[in-house]
């Protein structure tokens, strides 16, 4: 009787977990197909030009 109470709590748990995974994943796409509005546009442009490597300096020639 134990077993399968535990089974069926196993099972039921497992249900909730994929429900909320499913429901997770449904919103977090509905978030990214918002379109994008020129501050967002803005921001992602400037963390791309701060995280891109720098070119160094020209070298001054000697003498």
């Amino acid at each position: 009787m134990f077993s399968l109470a535990l089974k069926c709590l196993i099972s039921l748990s497992t249900i909730i977990l994929l429900g909320l995974i499913i429901a997770y994943h449904t919103r977090e796409v509905q978030v990214g197909a918002l379109p994008f509005t020129r501050q967002a546009v803005a921001i992602s442009f400037a963390w791309l030009s701060l995280s891109s490597p720098q070119k160094p300096p020209p070298k001054q020639p000697l003498g």
